[in-house]
């Protein structure tokens, strides 16, 4: 599904540059889930965001279901990362001025789909996560782990083909957390996409598969569950 080769990411801090990340290559196949560990700092928020499309690499390859990504332009990068990925934020990122039905259909009105079609698929992923009557609500006036839930129906709604998830259960209490987990391993299972968790829970992470370690600019293989 997805295929890194040589990824270095370096950032500039007046005359010093940082390397984030020196040479990560790695493949993750369709339907498989990962957990991708390391210390605060190592650079996984990066490498997601990489792997999300959100930000270029200094160096090195990414490709997507065979789709050579370095050097799109930002057009194309955006439907690609429209159809292809389902981003799940440590904090949430929903807007606060939107219902939860509006917040996971926005992500399919940047796709042109017809309102009726909108309107259903968010029902429908919301429905998935068990939060159908509470599609008129704002993220105000939810707990944690429903806003969540709806980040996991937002990020899924479309049947994207690579679901990123960054520290999903961290801003959540234990049994919350536990919970909105079981339901992301589940929806993965599912859909059937391929899934990249970046935690710092070892509970988690040996809920996945296959677990990679990032530490020093580079990934190295843990194995996994």
């Amino acid at each position: 599904m997805i295929r890194v080769a040589e990824l270095a990411k370096s950032f500039r801090l007046g005359p010093i540059t940082e390397e984030v990340l020196a040479g990560v290559s790695f493949a993750v196949a369709a339907g498989e889930r990962v957990a991708l560990l390391g210390a605060s700092g190592s650079g996984k928020s990066t490498l997601l965001r990489i792997l999300a499309l959100l930000e270029p690499p200094t160096a090195g390859s990414y490709a997507i279901d065979g789709v050579e990504t370095t050097g799109l332009d930002d057009d194309r990068l955006a439907r690609l990362r429209s159809r292809q990925i389902g981003v799940v934020f440590q904090r949430f990122e929903l807007i606060e001025d939107l219902t939860a039905l509006e917040n996971v259909g926005l992500r399919l009105v940047y796709r042109d789909v017809p309102p009726a079609e909108v309107e259903a698929a968010a029902r429908a992923a919301l429905a998935a996560v068990g939060l159908e009557r509470h599609a008129g609500k704002r993220p105000g006036e939810m707990s944690g782990g429903q806003q969540q839930r709806v980040a996991i129906a937002r990020a899924l709604v479309g049947r994207p083909r690579l679901l990123l998830a960054d520290e999903p259960t961290g801003a959540l209490d234990l049994a919350t957390g536990q919970e909105v987990f079981e339901l992301f391993v589940e929806r993965c299972e599912e859909e059937g996409v391929a899934a990249i968790v970046a935690t710092h829970d070892l509970d988690l992470a040996r809920r996945c598969p296959r677990v990679l370690e990032l530490a020093g600019g580079r990934v190295v293989e843990r194995g996994g569950a």
